[in-house]
């Protein structure tokens, strides 16, 4: 009896036991049942593979569309015109406001008309996917920090940094989804079309409040969310959800009206969401 004991309590239990989910396994996952995919990964160490892959896919997406975007002149055109009409409606407040002169906007515009026209040299593009890369990487890192710190700080989470990049870079697949229907649908309209957001589609204004709005009726970006939010709280070990429904969306929400104000103090720095 005691040699059966000896070897029951060798055995390793359920949760040891368990296979690890593979990155397919919990791509799938998080669009079918992403409370029970997260509780899994929660049992296994952070794979660097499983924020690596969607933050690469992210990039050949944006990649692509701006390979598309230079080599089809009407969608080029029309993004084009939409930076013109962005940069010239913040110049011309600047005017309203006594910032500067109406001679000095003129000249603004003429410059910025001039340098968006002339197109970009093949020794001036690959340098500028490069640099694209390191941001994109850059702002990763960085959200995933501002996650971590207010979930250590102020939610008290049990878990590492780098649980939260695996949560982000699994949730990231929901945004990858909506980017190939935008880019499908791009292909299929000949306009750019960013996201599934409804200003997106009706070609709001993000400076205005409207167009603000708009922009965070989007049912994937949404989607997205809800699913980080579920993630966090699975591999940081919390039994309550609304918590980290609370500060996901309300980062969110906050990155978009700093994004706003400084796209209005500086016109260059806002371009369609996504």
């Amino acid at each position: 009896m005691d040699n059966f004991t000896d070897l029951t309590s060798m055995q390793p239990d359920g949760d040891q036991s368990e296979i690890e989910l593979s990155h397919f396994a919990k791509l799938t996952g998080i669009f079918i049942k992403p409370g029970k995919t997260f509780e899994k990964i929660s049992k296994s160490p952070p794979r660097t593979i499983d924020w690596f892959i969607p933050v690469i896919i992210q990039f050949a997406l944006i990649l692509s569309i701006q390979f598309y975007r230079t080599n089809n002149s009407q969608v080029n055109y029309q993004f084009k015109q939409k930076q013109i009409e962005i940069i010239q409606k913040s110049i011309n407040q600047s005017v309203e406001r006594g910032l500067i002169t109406k001679a000095q906007a003129d000249d603004q515009i003429n410059k910025m008309r001039n340098r968006i026209s002339v197109p970009q040299a093949a020794s001036q593009i690959v340098p500028f996917y490069i640099v694209m890369l390191f941001f994109l990487f850059v702002f990763f890192f960085f959200m995933a920090g501002v996650y971590y710190l207010v979930i250590i700080k102020v939610l008290k989470g049990e878990g590492e940094y780098r649980h939260v990049l695996v949560a982000t870079g699994l949730s990231a697949y929901i945004t990858i989804f909506e980017r190939i229907l935008a880019i499908t649908l791009t292909l299929i309209l000949g306009k750019p079309i960013w996201n599934m957001s409804i200003a997106s589609f009706l070609s709001s204004d993000l400076t205005t409040i409207r167009g603000f709005i708009f922009s965070y009726l989007d049912i994937f970006h949404i989607w997205g969310y809800i699913v980080l939010s579920i993630g966090l709280a699975k591999l940081f070990k919390s039994s309550s959800l609304a918590k980290y429904y609370f500060t996901v969306f309300g980062i969110w929400i906050l990155g978009g009206l700093l994004s706003s104000f400084y796209g209005k103090v500086i016109p260059h720095f806002l371009s369609p969401r996504g």
